[in-house]
């Protein structure tokens, strides 16, 4: 563990374009090695559970606080890293994995890691409702999440998510502004 920190440490200070970092991480009961590199995360990745990041990843405490933290409602599911990583994504933070295994995960038979997959329609929901942004403007996203060959179906399905969510945000706004003008006019003494 000694050697994992010290790593993360170094580049971190080496590299302030990287703001969280993590490593491989090998099963006990199976044996992988890879070069000693690393590379940078891409959100669609980490968003459809292809890249995983441990949950024993370093980062500055005071984007840790900036991020909220993990999410107590989703320890329960044990997804609550993957939601904390993807609001870092959200908010343009840079993840880096290091190309190496250096550290050791057991999973046991009573695991919340186990239970995470079998309430996967649960978590993708969850991700789904605080991460919308992310999940609906990248498109190979979606075709994860519809899990379907039909690429013009897939295709009609996000263009048609995509015009809701811009709805529902221009809807937001529009009621932003009235709730604004309001104010102001009763901070003025006018009536609307």
């Amino acid at each position: 563990m000694i050697q994992l920190n010290q790593l993360i440490i170094n580049l971190l200070k080496t590299n302030p374009s990287i703001d969280v970092v993590s490593c491989c991480t090998k099963r006990l009961d199976k044996h992988i090695s890879k070069d000693n590199c690393y590379h940078i995360v891409n959100a669609q990745d980490i968003a459809i559970g292809k890249e995983i990041i441990i949950s024993s990843a370093m980062m500055k405490k005071s984007d840790y606080i900036a991020m909220g933290g993990y999410r107590e409602e989703l320890n329960r599911v044990g997804c609550e890293d993957w939601d904390l990583w993807l609001t870092f994504l959200d908010n343009g933070y840079k993840i880096c994995k290091i190309n190496e295994y250096l550290y050791n995960y057991k999973r046991r038979k009573n695991s919340r890691t186990k239970d995470q997959f079998s309430n996967i329609d649960y978590v993708y929901k969850e991700l789904l409702n605080k991460h919308k942004n992310l999940y609906l403007t990248n498109s190979q996203i979606i075709t994860h999440l519809f899990e379907c060959q039909d690429y013009e179906l897939i295709d009609k399905k996000y263009r048609k998510y995509k015009k809701l969510f811009n709805i529902f945000l221009s809807i937001a706004i529009l009621e932003a502004v009235i709730i604004l003008a309001y104010f102001v006019c009763k901070i003025i003494g006018g009536v609307l």
